[in-house]
């Protein structure tokens, strides 16, 4: 397995399909997977892993992406706690991270599993503009689209947002 796309997931039942459809698309030569990482989602998101109306999300993307499983990750709160056992459970050499509510452009598994081959941390290009409201775009000061933006709370150091990939420890 060359990568493991994890994506957390809580409360995401309007916007999850959207991300699904979009790794679902993507082409590379290499074997990927994705694991959707729920943190005790209380809206139909945990109808992927319980039975519901929503089973039948789980049972098409399972179909359409040949490495696809949702994990529960309900046991802690947390972003990170889902990235984490998300990240414990991948059995790719390099982990991508992308979020539920997120769409990633195509050849987006590709260029990440690529340029891991080079670089031990990569980072993609967000296009704020695509998903969200103007107001919400220019809050977070990300107007430019380049991915990187400064964060106040940390004296406006650079960061990366949503989107990144690093080598599997």
């Amino acid at each position: 397995m060359k990568l493991s796309v994890i994506v957390p997931s809580f409360n995401a039942a309007d916007t999850i399909s959207r991300q699904l459809e979009a790794l679902a698309n993507q082409q590379w030569n290499q074997p990927w997977e994705v694991i959707v990482a729920d943190n005790g989602s209380g809206d139909e998101t945990v109808a992927i892993r319980k039975a519901s109306s929503l089973r039948l999300i789980a049972q098409n993307y399972s179909k359409k992406i040949l490495l696809f499983r949702v994990i529960d990750a309900s046991d802690k709160k947390g972003g990170a706690h889902a990235r984490n056992l998300g990240a414990s459970v991948a059995k790719g050499e390099a982990l991508a991270f992308c979020d539920a509510d997120d769409e990633v452009a195509p050849g987006w598994v590709a260029a990440m599993g690529e340029a891991l081959s080079k670089y031990d941390f990569v980072a993609g290009r967000n296009q704020h503009w695509k998903l969200n409201e103007p107001w919400l775009v220019k809050s977070y000061r990300v107007e430019n689209g380049d991915g990187i933006a400064g964060a106040p709370q940390f004296k406006k150091k650079e960061l990366v947002f949503g989107c990144f990939a690093f080598e599997n420890p």
